[in-house]
């Protein structure tokens, strides 16, 4: 029997070395390209996590939902029971909401983050958003 083994990027703090994050290769996640080490107390930008107003593919947030409820309705209407297809229909925005829940949480702590002109500062000196960006979002902020 084959083993698979799953590749990972480790990322470890550049003053301690202590372990941070450890994600498998092509990963990409949504939340503060900013980690705070817990051993040194150090803050440091990683390239493992974006912030959500980076992160192209909102469509699927709501798209995937719809689209599986279209999916459900059409094959319960093709079985010939418009009841059995809205509740196909039903069933598979619940299992598309499910799924996208999570990042909609993040999406939702990301604009909060956003929103903060101390968070701001720190991510235009990491240079994660360039001068233009911060202004921008002062803007929006206030």
């Amino acid at each position: 029997m084959a083993t698979v083994k799953m590749a990972y990027v480790i990322q470890s703090c550049p003053h301690c070395n202590k372990e941070l994050l450890k994600v498998a290769v092509g990963t990409k996640i949504i939340g503060s390209p900013l980690l705070t080490c817990k051993g040194c107390g150090h803050t440091y930008r990683t390239e493992l996590r974006t912030e959500w107003y980076d992160y192209s593919p909102k469509w699927m947030l709501w798209g995937m939902p719809l689209i599986l409820f279209v999916i459900g309705l059409v094959v319960g209407l093709c079985m010939g029971e418009p009841a059995i297809g809205l509740i196909a229909a039903f069933f598979a925005l619940i299992i598309g909401l499910c799924i996208t829940g999570r990042d909609v949480v993040r999406m939702i702590k990301s604009k909060k983050r956003m929103r903060n002109a101390n968070y701001l500062a720190q991510l235009l000196l990491y240079g994660v958003i360039t001068k233009e960006q911060y202004e921008n979002f002062m803007q929006k902020a206030a």
